[in-house]
């Protein structure tokens, strides 16, 4: 966060392209595009906890039922992919649409000011869940009767 606001916005906090987008001319337009990439973060968040929903109750569902057979190895392996798969979409989602955010921003920030973004912490705790899901699912996996 720290390079986009060295590419948007000089060491005063002006823009660096402010004459040339005129982007002060357009308040109204600015909110609503800002307004529009906030509800898509949201969006993009309740896609994420539907998916790791969804997966978190398969996974489960399977591993109630001991042993695990092949096929059920073979599920909860792809439903690790299919978390790293998700997880790195959304990091990437929440990436794009705050720096689209913050190349609307007419002032610059702090370097402080992005933790207390929301956009931040989502980046961060996805960033967690992929790091950590292979892990949990080869756990998962070294109980399979082979």
């Amino acid at each position: 966060m720290d390079v986009l606001c060295t590419l948007n916005f000089k060491k005063n906090g002006v823009r660096r392209d402010r004459d040339k987008r005129r982007l002060s001319d357009h308040p109204d337009l600015l909110s609503q595009q800002i307004e529009y990439q906030n509800k898509a973060t949201y969006q993009a968040l309740e896609f994420y906890l539907k998916v790791l929903l969804a997966v978190l109750g398969a996974v489960g569902f399977v591993v109630l039922k001991n042993p695990l057979s092949v096929s059920a190895c073979l599920l909860v392996d792809a439903a690790g992919w299919i978390i790293v798969l998700v997880s790195c979409l959304f990091a990437a989602m929440i990436f794009v649409h705050q720096k689209s955010k913050i190349e609307r921003w007419l002032f610059g920030y702090r370097w402080w000011s992005p933790l207390f973004w929301n956009e931040t912490w989502f980046f961060v705790v996805s960033v967690m869940i992929l790091a950590s899901t292979r892990r949990f699912v080869w756990l998962l996996l070294s109980q399979c009767a082979h």
